[in-house]
């Protein structure tokens, strides 16, 4: 971190846009950054923080995530169209992975947690100040070369990432003690003679081609800030991602002489967010998903019910939904315990699946009852085959403990759309048609108008 003074001395000059909707909030973090800041300029939602971006100069941007109008990301995504490389910093209570990933994609300086730890804080206003710094001392490096030399080289020192400037010939002029600890090779740094291909990719030509973009040549061309990412495995053969960042770099005539290149290990933060993106998957799946036997759940059978109907209305077709109640399930849980009674859970309805299409929906909607989506039935006499094949399946015999248990079920059926033609009376009516299958020898009921017949 860069000595207090120096990060306030700084930060005295800047223009602070602080952007907060909650007065209380607003309040008592405005009185900390009034340490830092003599010119902040406050707006109290993402459309007003915009609009005061706009129509002033501004070196600095903290907002909150969650305001109405329009929320923190959303403004952030505008300024980005106005402004590219202008520092972001957010201040939110939430810590939502998704949001983690899309200040990733927005190119944020930072996510400082509520309520706000000054360390934090004051860690970014370093990296803030020491960017800017930087940036500010190279693009004036040939008018004040001699002068400020040595203090440019220290504040690039004082850089975690490697920095380099290359100029319009490919030679490294400058770099910072990151950039010559990446590789041994540099040991030996001549900036009179060093090409940046050589160093970095021990070729005798510039880089060409899609895996090793020059980003030299295309500064050059476009006098525009341009970004790469190249991949490389250390001497441990571990695989790094590398974002490159190449600024134009100007003399005083406007020319462009070159370029400074920042390079970054985004590894780490690529790696957070495939894990994040792999949790939502996971946690998405758990949510439409039964825990113990990986069926769907009701939700996402009702949902599966509800795509049903509005295809069958296009298409004019039938379907048939079964609800099944294993018959004494409740003995097996008392006498040989629930740890048994969820193994058997299991076993039934991997043998029920084995029996529907890839295209029906079995689904566990609670203790020992199940419901069977059956698309595109053509006649009665189809949904009742299926009812007797599961039917037949539940009743073979299960091992256990060197005997078997045995088990039957219970099955009604409602059809759509003669029962019925929307979700909740559907399986309404096919729960009202299984408790009159358990009085049934067949075990098997269709609903048919309002009533249940064996």
């Amino acid at each position: 971190m860069q000595d207090m003074d120096k990060i306030i001395s700084h930060t005295q000059t800047m223009t602070l846009l602080y952007v907060e909707d909650d007065t209380k909030n607003r309040a008592i973090i405005l009185e900390l950054l009034e340490s830092f800041f003599q010119h902040i300029v406050l707006a109290s939602d993402g459309q007003d923080g915009l609009e005061k971006f706009k129509n002033n100069t501004i070196d600095l941007v903290m907002t909150d995530i969650n305001m109405p109008q329009m929320n923190g990301l959303e403004m952030i995504q505008e300024i980005r169209h106005v402004n590219k490389e202008v520092p972001i910093i957010i201040i939110s209570a939430h810590i939502d992975p998704e949001y983690f990933i899309q200040s990733i994609k927005m190119r944020v300086k930072g996510y400082l947690i509520k309520p706000l730890e000054l360390d934090a804080m004051i860690d970014l206003f370093s990296d803030v100040v020491t960017s800017l710094m930087l940036r500010d001392e190279i693009l004036n490096r040939e008018r004040l070369k001699e002068k400020h030399h040595n203090y440019l080289k220290s504040i690039m020192n004082s850089v975690h990432d490697p920095i380099m400037v290359i100029r319009e010939n490919y030679e490294v002029e400058l770099m910072n003690e990151s950039a010559l600890q990446c590789n041994s090779n540099l040991n030996n740094f001549n900036s009179t003679q060093t090409k940046c291909y050589e160093m970095f990719h021990q070729r005798s030509t510039p880089c060409t081609g899609d895996e090793y973009p020059c980003l030299l040549k295309s500064v050059m061309q476009t006098h525009q800030t341009q970004r790469t990412i190249h991949k490389y495995n250390d001497n441990n053969m571990k695989t790094h991602h590398m974002e490159l960042i190449a600024t134009p770099l100007f003399d005083e005539d406007k020319k462009c002489i070159g370029i400074v290149e920042s390079t970054r290990d985004i590894t780490h933060h690529l790696e957070l967010q495939e894990t994040l993106l792999r949790q939502k998957v996971e946690l998405h799946y758990l949510a439409y998903h039964d825990n113990l036997t990986n069926l769907a759940n009701r939700i996402l059978f009702e949902e599966r019910v509800d795509q049903a109907i509005s295809r069958a209305k296009r298409h004019h077709e039938n379907f048939s939904l079964f609800f099944i109640d294993l018959n004494k399930f409740k003995q097996i849980n008392d006498t040989l315990g629930h740890k048994v009674g969820d193994e058997v859970l299991k076993i039934i309805a991997k043998v029920m699946q084995q029996q529907i299409r890839k295209e029906d929906t079995l689904a566990r909607i609670g203790g020992d009852e199940f419901t069977l989506l059956m698309e595109k039935t053509k006649s009665t006499d189809e949904a009742y085959t299926l009812a007797k094949k599961i039917l037949h399946a539940i009743q073979q015999p299960i091992p256990y403990n060197g005997t078997e248990l045995s088990l039957s079920a219970s099955i009604g059926i409602s059809c759509y759309p003669e029962d019925a033609i929307q979700t909740n009376t559907l399986i309404k009516n096919a729960d009202i048609a299984m408790y009159k299958a358990k009085k049934c020898t067949n075990n098997i009921v269709f609903f048919k108008n309002k009533e249940s017949s064996c």
